[in-house]
């Protein structure tokens, strides 16, 4: 497991995963380029990403990306994502 700023670590050398955790501060709304940025290598065929986001505001991701499931708690929106890499 890995916590890390992912912007920084998605500029670098990919590594494929099953499953990623985006949990950026809500109100910079780096979730649509974080997921952009996992579809250059970083996402194993199949894989899931988790978001959280302000549930207010969900982000607005590529059609590509196909919501799984989807809620809110609180103040808290979170979706889990996947896409065909």
């Amino acid at each position: 497991m890995l916590q890390v700023d992912a912007l920084g670590l998605l500029a670098g050398t990919p590594t494929p995963y099953d499953l990623v955790f985006l949990d950026p501060p809500f109100d910079e709304d780096l979730v649509p380029e974080a997921c952009a940025r996992l579809r250059d290598g970083w996402l194993k065929p199949g894989a899931w990403v988790y978001v959280e986001h302000a549930a207010d505001k969900a982000p607005v991701l590529s059609p590509e990306w196909q919501i799984l499931r989807e809620s809110r708690a609180g103040r808290v929106g979170f979706r889990l994502v996947t896409t065909s890499v």
